[in-house]
């Protein structure tokens, strides 16, 4: 069950990672956070290597729901924020609909 739904999370990042949009072939694209997904983002970073200027960082997955939910102003800010876990109650809210999230903040 723990498997399947870090699978399922999986599954979920990298859905969100084929729906930015792409508003030139170099797009600025900063993703950190997940050390257990930071391969998986790596081999995607490969394959999208000619349509995204790529920055991928690991640092846990704390560091990706602190860095998704910085200011985009904030030099730390990243685009995706990616977690092998669910988000903790003290980073956002799951709104009314179930799966729309609200960074909380810091």
């Amino acid at each position: 069950a723990k498997r399947t739904a870090g699978l399922r999370r999986l599954a979920l990042f990298l859905c969100l990672a084929c729906v930015v949009p792409r508003a030139s072939a170099m797009t600025p694209l900063r993703i950190a956070g997940s050390s257990t997904v930071y391969p998986v983002a790596m081999e995607w970073g490969r394959q999208m290597a000619s349509a995204y200027n790529l920055t991928i960082e690991g640092g846990g997955s704390s560091t990706g729901a602190r860095r998704v939910c910085a200011p985009r102003e904030d030099p730390t800010h990243v685009d995706i924020g990616d977690m092998s876990r669910d988000w903790k109650s003290k980073e956002a809210v799951r709104l009314d609909d179930g799966y729309t999230l609200e960074c909380k903040s810091s």
